[in-house]
């Protein structure tokens, strides 16, 4: 059981662009495993540690000191290396860079995104649309796949006034979305 805790838990970490939150579920066992072999009262010792040789009192400091360094894994795992895997998120870091430009209350336009989970983490409400004809005459920002660049560029939608772009996104895929910014008319 301990090794089929381990192991998923370092090959989830390994990978590139993993992050905390998916080495998780490992922990979950692992704690109702702890937990259920220190709440045994006829806990089996392996032969090395059973028998005459090895009192009740040094079997349970035993048990403390492997609960300690668990404990102590813990809090480096928390402290250490969270931190380092945090720096390889790629997909919040588009949606800080989308949150910097748009104000939280003004809706951000999504023309036909497919996938792209940094809409998730985005703090503007989302709104979806198919096709750019579909925007609102009072749109301030949409955002389009790099393929339709051209045509959010060239749309006379919001005449005499242009899209401009604001922002372009590479994400971990290589997909390229572009984010436009619509000015006011006067």
């Amino acid at each position: 059981l301990l090794i089929g805790i381990a192991v998923p838990f370092a090959l989830v970490n390994l990978i590139p662009g993993a992050l905390p939150r998916f080495a998780m579920p490992a922990l979950g066992p692992a704690s109702w495993w702890l937990g259920d072999l220190l709440g045994q009262d006829n806990l089996r010792w392996p032969p090395w540690l059973s028998g005459k040789t090895l009192a009740p009192r040094l079997r349970n400091r035993i048990v403390v000191v492997f609960v300690v360094l668990g404990c102590i894994w813990g809090l480096a795992y928390g402290l250490i290396a969270t931190p380092f895997l945090r720096k390889r998120d790629k997909v919040r870091q588009h949606a800080r860079q989308i949150d910097a430009i748009i104000p939280t209350n003004i809706p951000l336009y999504a023309v036909n995104p497919k996938y792209q989970p940094y809409l998730f983490y985005v703090r503007a409400p989302i709104r979806y649309v198919s096709t750019i004809e579909q925007l609102p005459i009072d749109t301030k920002f949409f955002l389009v796949q790099g393929a339709d660049e051209e045509e959010a560029q060239t749309t006379k939608h919001w005449w005499p006034s242009r899209a401009q772009m604001v922002l372009r996104i590479k994400d971990y895929r290589e997909h390229e979305e572009v984010l436009f910014s619509v000015p006011s008319r006067r």
